[in-house]
């Protein structure tokens, strides 16, 4: 029975074979091109019948490799510019709360004196009161 549909059998096998080939070249031009030792010995022994040269063409090609490098440095960069815009924002509330507290202090020292002023006030009025109480009592 098997041997009824040999042609199709030995059609189908030089097709996967010559796809193999196809994909095992490919895979090692890159893996040579992008200096990878590693993938390179690894697709040259290992014969999987196609599946690691698709698994390295589709995964770690550097290509690939360098454009998911590059989404990652992008996403560094955008968040680095959000953290500046951050403490940009920050370095100019502090120098708005350094003047503002300029005037904080100024208004404290002046609300200080004031206080000073009515407790001397306060205390003259009492050292008028003893004085007072003291020649009445005389």
């Amino acid at each position: 029975m098997i041997y009824q549909y040999i042609t199709i059998i030995s059609i189908a096998i030089g097709v996967a074979v010559l796809f193999d080939f196809i994909l095992k070249g490919v895979s090692l031009w890159h893996a040579g091109k992008n200096k990878q030792k590693g993938w390179f010995v690894a697709l040259l022994i290992i014969n999987s019948v196609g599946l690691l040269p698709i698994i390295y063409l589709l995964f770690f090609k550097a290509d690939r490799v360098a454009s998911r490098k590059a989404r990652k440095d992008k996403k560094k960069v955008l968040k680095k510019e959000k953290e500046d815009k951050k403490k940009a924002a920050l370095k100019k509330e502090v120098k708005k709360d350094t003047k503002d507290s300029k005037k904080v202090v100024e208004a404290k020292i002046t609300k200080k004196a004031v206080k000073k002023e009515i407790k001397d006030k306060e205390n003259k009025k009492k050292t008028v009161k003893k004085v007072v109480v003291k020649k009445s009592k005389d």
